[in-house]
């Protein structure tokens, strides 16, 4: 993942090589929740191939929902040649909104990170993860604008 300087505290200024980043900036609790999930979400790409492993193959990605232009929402598919995959659903909108994703085969899944839970600043408790999975159909509630990664155990482990 590309990170530039001084995006993970939020810095408010433009990057300038003549001064240091702007580390103050994580004694202010938005600034610091920032800092914290910007850091798990370096762990959870770490610790998750399908995040990464096809990046250069077209059976690493495909899109799950692409053209919902009402309610700004998208969501897509990433996966791991041992067949595992995760579910990336995001919510552009101001206003909260509900998915029904179809990936057949899906049988359960588990948050992996959600950008609302509560110790990054946000209104979500980590146990109510507003996720169902049955039938080959994947639902979920996104607050607004916010994201979930989600690792899906579907019947047919392929990539």
């Amino acid at each position: 993942m590309l990170n530039f300087m001084g995006y993970e505290v939020a810095q408010l200024r433009e990057w300038d090589e003549r001064r240091e980043q702007d580390w103050f900036l994580r004694d202010y609790p938005a600034h610091d929740s920032f800092f914290r999930f910007c850091c798990e979400l370096n762990k959870v790409y770490r610790e998750t191939p399908a995040l990464w492993e096809l990046d250069y193959d077209e059976k690493g990605f495909s899109w799950l929902e692409a053209d919902d232009t009402e309610n700004v929402t998208y969501a897509f598919l990433r996966n791991a040649e041992d067949g595992s995959c995760v579910v990336c659903a995001l919510n552009l909108s101001g206003e909260s909104a509900k998915c029904g994703l179809s990936v057949p085969g899906a049988i359960s899944a588990e948050v992996l990170l959600h950008s609302d839970w509560e110790r990054f600043g946000g209104d979500t408790p980590e146990d109510e993860d507003g996720l169902v999975v049955k039938a080959g159909m994947v639902a979920l509630e996104l607050p607004a604008c916010s994201a979930v990664l989600a690792s899906l155990t579907r019947a047919d482990k392929r990539a």
